[in-house]
């Protein structure tokens, strides 16, 4: 004879539970506990259920929603198949298969709704909370999140969804942390609201994240963007905007590129209610993200968008010198040169002498790019950076600049960062001809054996002394820094 019990929730005065410890006492059964699947046990059960190759994306979806609990596959597979996402039109597996957070096969929905069920209505509205919240939930924020719970109340729900294996404490120092048991626990809750009061549940969340010490809020942007933007239109939309920006830019230093585009699709997604300009910073901040991504086309039909619909002049300006730089690092400098010469002819228009010295900059770059491919554009490269250099004079940016990078190194006394101030005061000596201090920080660098920075010194100097017309002692220092 086989049969089959759950190991949890047992009471121990229940006549299966004293009738279970009178076999185990007589010696006539032998109790096999069945343990998950790990995700290669989840990959073989789908492999067997397909009888082809799954892809890695859909083992690791299935697995998340179940975790290995042979049951919930099988179910979760199954919903996947009759609802027509697992497969496309010709029989092969569908790309970017999702499974939405209250879409739970009916089979499994039946069988946690009656073990929520089982517990008090308290707890069902504690845990029901706690479901919106996420997997994983703080017993502060619940107090935080519905102030009409009683604290006592709220105590006693835990402990009794504990008892009932719903939930686990995972509490760590002296944060009070709960889990659900299972993920399809909390969709199964989650499938019983409807879409008006999830949304407010949604919001009093965020607005009970909010409430937590700055420290933290700032460390996770992410979940009260998540949040508000549920909220939809209860949310005051330039907060919801606020969060998803910090989570974007919070996504992009951790190099998750893919989840700050998602955050920064999400802002823009809320943009009617925040007018063009709003609009199009946000379509900017989209196309820096790509970029760790190798998506770069992206990005430069963003920013083509975003100067499309910006109100501002001056953020429209601003989107032109962001969408040139852009294409001066992907060396498509025959692109940038029709924006930078309109941002010039602007900023002479409005005597902006700062804008134009930006634009004159990056124009030297874009003629230097195409001279490497196209004749006649060494002269054009030589102009406009003697020009930059003599309107930089101009506005005291260079002087500046090599001042405070000086007096830094001096009063830390670095020589590392004395050479660098020196290097950076060479390139404007250098189209001037002042070859005197160029050979000085050279023979510096000779004397300190710092290759990194002479290798670099020679490059310039190797460009300068071509530009000057010099060509013998270009061809020495070539010969020099290839030795």
């Amino acid at each position: 004879m086989l049969g089959t019990y759950r190991d949890t929730g047992l009471d121990s005065q229940a006549p299966f539970k004293q009738a279970l410890q009178e076999l185990n006492r007589e010696r006539l059964v032998d109790d096999v506990a069945l343990k998950r699947f790990d995700r290669d046990g989840v990959k073989k059960m789908l492999g067997g259920r397909t009888r082809k190759e799954t892809p890695e994306q859909l083992i690791d979806l299935v697995f998340s929603e179940t975790e290995g609990n042979q049951f919930f596959v099988e179910e979760v597979f199954r919903h996947l198949m009759e609802s027509g996402k697992l497969l496309d039109e010709t029989g092969e597996f569908a790309p970017g298969i999702q499974i939405a957070d209250t879409e739970v096969p009916r089979s499994v929905r039946l069988i946690m709704s009656a073990r929520i069920e089982r517990v008090s209505i308290t707890c069902q509205k504690m845990l029901t909370m706690g479901a919106v919240i996420g997997r994983i939930f703080e017993y502060d924020l619940l107090l935080k999140a519905d102030q009409k719970l009683n604290e006592h109340h709220v105590l006693d729900a835990i402990e009794e969804a504990e008892g009932a294996n719903l939930i686990e404490d995972i509490s760590e120092l002296r944060e009070a942390r709960y889990r659900f048991v299972h993920e399809q626990i909390r969709q199964t809750l989650l499938s019983g609201l409807s879409f008006p009061r999830r949304q407010r549940m949604h919001l009093r969340i965020a607005q009970g994240l909010e409430q937590q010490p700055a420290n933290i809020v700032e460390k996770n942007p992410g979940v009260i963007a998540h949040h508000f933007y549920q909220a939809s239109t209860g949310a005051d939309p330039k907060k919801t905007v606020h969060y998803l920006m910090l989570a974007a830019d919070r996504a992009n230093d951790a190099l998750a590129f893919e989840d700050a585009v998602k955050y920064l699709e999400s802002a823009i997604h809320i943009f009617p209610a925040l007018g063009n300009d709003t609009h199009a910073q946000l379509l900017s901040r989209e196309a820096v993200s790509p970029q760790g991504s190798e998506l770069v086309e992206e990005s430069i039909a963003c920013l083509h968008d975003a100067v499309e619909i910006a109100d501002s002049i001056d953020l429209e300006d601003e989107l032109i010198l962001q969408r040139c730089k852009m294409l001066l690092g992907i060396w498509r400098g025959h692109e940038a040169v029709e924006d930078l010469e309109k941002l010039l002819a602007r900023s002479k228009a409005g005597n902006d002498r700062h804008k134009e010295l930006e634009a004159q900059r990056r124009m030297g770059r874009a003629y230097y790019v195409m001279s490497l491919d196209r004749s006649g554009f060494t002269e054009k490269t030589r102009d406009a950076d003697n020009h930059t250099i003599v309107l930089g004079r101009e506005l005291g940016e260079v002087k500046k600049n090599q001042e405070e990078a000086e007096l830094i190194s001096r009063e830390i006394d670095n020589d590392d960062i004395a050479i660098d101030v020196a290097t950076m005061r060479l390139t404007p000596k250098l189209y001037l001809d002042e070859y005197a201090f160029g050979e000085a920080v050279l023979k510096n660098l000779l004397v300190r054996r710092d290759p990194i920075r002479l290798n670099a010194h020679y490059f310039r100097m190797m460009w300068s002394s071509l530009a000057a017309g010099r060509l013998e002692r270009c061809v020495e220092i070539c010969s020099d820094g290839t030795a």
